[in-house]
């Protein structure tokens, strides 16, 4: 057996891409070494710089390479910047933008099967994430997450960001309706009325199990849903009211104090981001081909891109 690799040289100056097709016999690796070589090979260091090194379990397609290459000419600002809080769910609750906002854990655990990175939060009926946080009553702002959803004849709750006080229903939540309600897709939200205002995104959303990329963006009042990277609704004139509004939950709603219409069993999310700014639908399709091609950083093919001097 064999195997191909690809050496991608890339001319930053002229915005030139030339390939190099290798096929080599399949052989074990002991050490691999960056910059350098073993004793035995006699080989100096190189005087260069190396960044954002990867190495992928797949062979990445020529659409994947060219897009690697022109998010890396863009500053990749969608991936790492203008984040409120940003939860990848490897074995950790805690806030990955840096920005402190660690989520707390009411009985969630964490699943092998996921779509970014290595883990994802799964949930089992009763559990939840939370953060407690007055913060996020902004009217610019994005949400952005991978759910895998299952079906059932209860209304659930993806992400809340609600409260009910006498009868008043203040702040967002976005909710898979039940079976016999067409599994769809609704964002509701409340403005100190003693109703909600329920918004239908996509029907038959939780139908069946898959991943699916939800992104949704709010800017003064507009809010327009994205599913796996099309747009699905675009609704005008909301105008929610974030009085009292404490906390954040994932997998759950209801008030501060009572958690209720939970994520069912087996329900699992990925990747949650929220941003403090509205993304473009070029953004939204640039982060889920990003985020879904983070689950593949292993080690069996590489892609090498080389600034010439």
């Amino acid at each position: 057996q064999k195997t191909a690799y690809e050496i991608l040289t890339c001319d930053w100056s002229s915005d030139v891409c030339s390939s190099d097709l290798k096929t080599i016999p399949n052989i074990s690796f002991t050490n691999q070494y960056i910059g350098n070589a073993p004793a035995s090979l006699s080989t100096a260091t190189i005087a260069t710089s190396i960044d954002d090194f990867r190495i992928y379990n797949r062979v990445l397609s020529p659409a994947d390479i060219n897009y690697l290459y022109n998010i890396q000419l863009s500053g990749e600002w969608v991936y790492n910047n203008n984040l409120f809080s940003w939860y990848n769910f490897d074995d950790t609750y805690y806030d990955n933008s840096g920005n402190g906002r660690h989520l707390t854990n009411v009985s969630c655990s964490f699943s092998s099967y996921s779509v970014s990175g290595t883990k994802s939060a799964l949930f089992n009926g009763s559990a939840y994430l939370q953060l407690n946080t007055n913060s996020l009553s902004l009217n610019t702002f994005t949400l952005a997450f991978w759910i895998y959803p299952i079906s059932h004849t209860a209304d659930q709750t993806i992400v809340s960001y609600t409260n009910i006080i006498s009868s008043a229903n203040y702040g967002w939540s976005i909710n898979i309706l039940s079976s016999t309600s067409s599994n769809k897709l609704v964002f509701s939200y409340g403005n100190a009325g003693a109703s909600w205002t329920v918004l239908d995104l996509q029907t038959s959303f939780s139908t069946t199990s898959v991943w699916k990329y939800v992104v949704l963006t709010f800017n003064s009042g507009t809010l327009r849903a994205y599913i796996d990277g099309v747009l699905q609704s675009t609704q005008s004139g909301l105008t929610y009211n974030f009085t009292n509004v404490q906390s954040l939950r994932i997998g759950a709603g209801a008030n501060h104090t009572t958690a209720a219409s939970y994520l069912v069993n087996n329900s699992r999310i990925d990747d949650f981001r929220i941003y403090t700014t509205e993304l473009s639908s070029t953004d939204i399709r640039s982060e889920e081909h990003t985020s879904e091609l983070q689950s593949h950083v292993r080690i069996s093919y590489a892609v090498f891109c080389l600034k010439k001097k």
